[in-house]
């Protein structure tokens, strides 16, 4: 429940940052740093960044559809690359 509370906080973190002129290195740069302090481990991170990266042009658009960036913060198959890390640890 504590990673999925973690998970969730992050999301929020995530919707309140604004950038402009899509995936940039920048970009994908602030989108570790806030899984960073949320100490969201960088399997998962990398994989809802990636998943980020097929459902939005840029990441300013995340902000646009809230419910979608959400339920790619909750997919299992990023929940499990975060949880398997944890577990190599």
């Amino acid at each position: 429940m504590k990673f999925l509370a973690k998970t969730l906080l992050a999301t929020v973190t995530i919707l309140t940052i604004t950038s402009c002129g899509g995936w940039s290195e920048k970009d994908e740069k602030q989108f570790h740093e806030v899984c960073d302090k949320q100490n969201i481990v960088r399997a998962q991170c990398d994989c809802m960044m990636e998943k980020s990266k097929v459902e939005f042009d840029n990441f300013d658009a995340i902000k646009d559809d809230q419910a979608k960036f959400a339920n790619i913060f909750l997919d299992a198959d990023c929940l499990e690359k975060g949880k398997e890390q944890v577990e190599e640890n």
